[in-house]
């Protein structure tokens, strides 16, 4: 009788102390990667029309060029390579947020406060993605004869 007390005591312990059993958690890990596959079509610039050629993510939606020089907002990375037809660049360890806008920037010119544009601009999914403990992967294609617009026009 003791034995069996003893076996009831445990499995109440054992049932009170897991309240998920053996599942998968839910809890979301704190950090997430992104791949980003560029394509590049059309003529490259020349040369001395690359002065600094980078991805950046926006943690919000730009506005004008200045929006370039809120780097603490962005997501960016190293620089791209020149005269290529494509590559792929990986963040790893991002911590999780929002992006509302993502874009090649390119300085074409020595002033670093005004000679920036966009080559090419995240279009899908209005260009919205979410880090939240996943990987996404996102496409993005710069074609230098046709040069998007920006900053984009607001949404309405």
């Amino acid at each position: 009788m003791r034995l069996k007390s003893l076996f009831t005591i445990f499995f109440v312990v054992i049932l009170i102390g897991c309240d998920s059993g053996l599942g998968p958690t839910d809890e979301v890990p704190a950090e997430g990667s992104l791949i980003v596959n560029i394509s590049y079509t059309g003529d490259w610039p020349p040369a001395d029309e690359l002065f600094e050629f980078r991805f950046v993510a926006f943690e919000f939606l730009p506005t004008s060029l200045t929006d370039f020089l809120r780097i603490n907002e962005m997501l960016i990375s190293d620089q791209l390579e020149y005269f290529v037809d494509s590559e792929t660049i990986i963040f790893q360890d991002i911590e999780n947020r929002e992006y509302f806008y993502s874009a090649i920037a390119w300085q074409f010119g020595e002033n670093v406060f005004a000679d920036w544009t966009a080559a090419g601009i995240y279009t899908e999914n209005d260009g919205y993605f979410k880090i939240e403990g996943n990987i996404i992967e996102i496409d993005l294609e710069v074609d230098f004869d046709n040069l998007p617009d920006f900053p984009p026009p607001l949404p309405e």
